[in-house]
């Protein structure tokens, strides 16, 4: 691997409006270590996660890989991994997997909760010895990684009952995404700035695990596809209320930045100006502009707020192409891949001495 200038790089890559998401940091041991979050669909691990994986293969190892769900944008480049014959020893590759699943026997699904995937990757890690004995819900003590921490704050084990009592129903004949005269992006901001909230009520997505990576002094916010008022029930649990917020260097917005997933009662607890929206603005119409109407109301007062596009899509860059004057009027900025690489960075910490 390449010199990394900085201790951390939190890299989001464009995989079609799923979660791709690679961590790599200057470990307490000086050596360089690896996490994965997710990695999109199936069809786009050869593009992305593959090449990933074997350039980190070369030198070093993947300490963790956390799959957050069973959605096929978030399970699907797993899959690519296991089928991959450019990686033969995965076992040394890749040394723990953190994944909830049902042991419950189920049938094959079409749709976007890949049934079959699940099953697939359960047998996997039956087989080669990734079980993780415990779950992964917010009652995980929490994981220290070579100096880097993770906390889980979602699921709680309510929510991931449920997930899983409804793993062994498949479903049959799912109506995917939603229409573009659904998607609210070409309404304004005026216009959208007074809608009530709604919590996404979708099991899986409640089952989805979210966490909270602290980094020497950077800590950052994972939220997948999880719902909003587990979040807020961990960060009141660890002391943080909207009188007394949590400081984060960025947060990834939830269900990437679906209205129904990111509350404002969640957004008063969280103290930051950057929110990595994983959307684009394409697949099922994510992210909701409302979402981001939402955070512009928050933050208004501090005037600077970034949303981080992994993806550039003509849907993204013309969104708020209905307001006036809207990045001076509600002081923010949208920042997206250069020069079409199909991934953004967030470094921190340099290691170039002035």
């Amino acid at each position: 691997m390449v010199l990394n200038p900085h201790e951390i790089t939190f890299s989001f890559f464009d995989v079609a409006g799923g979660d791709a998401i690679w961590i790599r940091f200057f470990g307490n041991d000086s050596k360089w270590h690896n996490i994965l979050v997710d990695g999109g669909y199936a069809n786009t691990y050869k593009s992305v996660f593959g090449p990933l994986i074997r350039e980190i293969s070369k030198d070093e190892v993947i300490d963790l890989w956390i799959i957050t769900h069973t959605d096929s944008d978030h399970i699907g480049a797993i899959l690519g991994f296991i089928k991959d014959k450019k990686v033969l020893k995965k076992k040394e590759v890749l040394k723990q997997i953190w994944f909830n699943y049902s042991p419950s026997t189920v049938e094959t699904s079409t749709g976007k909760l890949n049934f079959k995937q699940g099953i697939n990757l359960r047998a996997y890690l039956e087989v080669n010895g990734f079980i993780v004995q415990q779950l992964i819900d917010r009652n995980l003590p929490d994981q220290d990684i070579y100096g880097l921490k993770i906390k889980v704050l979602s699921p709680s084990l309510e929510k991931l009952e449920i997930s899983n009592s409804h793993w062994k129903n498949a479903e049959k004949n799912v109506k995917l995404g939603r229409s573009l005269d659904q998607a609210d992006h070409l309404k304004s901001i005026e216009g959208l700035k007074h809608n009530s909230f709604s919590e996404d009520r979708d099991p899986w997505n409640g089952g989805a695990i979210a966490f909270l990576v602290e980094f020497k002094n950077i800590r950052s916010l994972f939220l997948s596809d999880s719902h909003p008022s587990v979040i807020v029930t961990s960060l009141n649990y660890l002391g943080y209320t909207s009188k007394s917020p949590i400081n984060l260097d960025f947060v990834q917005l939830s269900h990437h930045g679906s209205k129904a997933n990111n509350s404002l009662a969640l957004l008063k607890i969280l103290k930051t100006s950057t929110f990595v929206v994983t959307g684009n603005g394409i697949t099922n119409r994510h992210p909701d502009k409302e979402t981001l109407v939402r955070i512009l109301v928050r933050n208004f007062q501090e005037n600077k707020t970034e949303f981080v596009f992994p993806s550039e899509t003509d849907a993204l860059r013309n969104m708020f192409s209905v307001d006036e004057n809207p990045f001076s009027r509600w002081g923010f900025r949208c920042v997206f891949p250069s020069n079409n690489s199909g991934f953004i960075e967030i470094p921190f910490l340099s290691l170039i001495k002035n």
